[in-house]
């Protein structure tokens, strides 16, 4: 039998050794990696031994990617924490991850190995994932490996994660799924460092024992400065513990088809913006819009946009939000020359 070693990504053929400088980021995804294969609607579920045809099909990064590809698009300075294997399921998310200008230094590439692969296909308003392979060993983030990072996106784990004591950035976290639907609160414990807490109304009223979505959401407010429980079409509740303000957002009124990565694509934006400087109000707004945009398919099937394709969208159906992002629109790019200047 052989077992995977593991080795640290090296994007370029300059990087010979694991001690690379790490260049300092925006943002930063830590958790695991997947390829998703995203099916669009189906008009069932496939019976046994039936064949279902969607029309659209797609390869996507997926897993934690979702955080650092929309981060990276809407201009934040991007990377990933994580590991991947050196087989083609892992290659071809290192590719888009790649092509999507997000930063791979700090993954870790383990050998004779590859990452699971999930399908997802949506029917009557809800969908169905199938995840196959074996897991990857689950690389324990550390201080030196993180380096310097403003803001941390990560799914909360039941165990230990003793380096969230350590960190100076943000930390935005959600949750995932728990197959077992015991909703162990003890993971609650690790809120203490986070800054913002983004559940699932499903999640947040099984973790908390809350009969509805905004008691969820106060009760997780006793918790963490920011709490936001997504409603999927009925938008976000939310709670600012800091001030003691409650806030209700309405998704807009789009016809939704893929709601794979709407969670994380939310949470990307909400830290983005509030980064800029934007109120906590219009993040999550914006969050809200621009999630459910993509869950619409408006720039692709699964697509996240830029910041121009998010503003260009909200001149259209919502002129107040668009003036919030062209106020904060991301800095342009260094040309070479005044890279090189500084």
């Amino acid at each position: 039998m052989v077992f995977p070693s593991s080795r640290l990504h090296q994007p370029s053929d300059t990087n010979k050794s694991a001690a690379i400088s790490l260049p300092r980021l925006d943002f930063l995804a830590i958790g695991d990696l997947y390829l998703d294969i995203l099916y669009g609607t189906v008009s069932n579920a496939p019976h046994p031994g039936e064949e279902t045809f969607s029309r659209t099909v797609s390869l996507q990064a997926g897993g934690i990617a979702t955080f650092a590809i929309t981060a990276a698009k809407l201009g934040a300075r991007s990377g990933i924490h994580a590991c991947c294997g050196d087989g083609s399921a892992s290659s071809l998310v290192l590719e888009q991850l790649s092509a999507a200008d997000v930063d791979t230094n700090r993954v870790h590439q383990l050998v004779n190995a590859d990452l699971q692969v999930t399908s997802a296909y949506s029917y009557n308003g809800d969908r169905t994932l199938i995840t196959g392979g074996a897991p990857l060993q689950r690389d324990k983030p550390v201080p030196h490996v993180i380096g310097e990072v403003d803001d941390i996106a990560l799914h909360l784990r039941v165990e230990d994660m003793p380096w969230l004591s350590s960190t100076e950035a943000s930390v935005f976290a959600d949750v995932g799924w728990d197959p077992h639907q015991t909703w162990d609160a003890a993971i609650l414990r690790h809120l203490e460092h986070c800054h913002a807490f983004l559940p699932n109304d499903v999640e947040a009223m099984a973790y908390t024992r809350a009969r509805t979505p905004l008691e969820a959401a106060k009760k997780l407010a006793d918790y963490v400065p920011l709490s936001i429980v997504t409603c999927g079409v009925e938008g976000v509740v939310a709670v600012d513990s800091r001030v003691g303000a409650e806030h209700v957002i309405s998704p807009p009124s789009l016809s939704v088809t893929e709601t794979t990565g709407a969670g994380d694509t939310f949470l990307a934006v909400v830290a983005v913006l509030l980064r800029r400087g934007v109120s906590f109000e219009c993040a999550l707004e914006a969050g809200c819009f621009i999630a459910t945009a993509r869950s619409a398919g408006i720039w692709g099937h699964a697509v996240s946009p830029t910041w121009k394709q998010a503003y260009e969208l909200a001149l259209t159906i919502n002129p107040g939000l668009a003036e919030v992002l062209e106020h904060f629109a991301p800095p342009p790019a260094a040309t070479e020359t005044e890279s090189a200047r500084t």
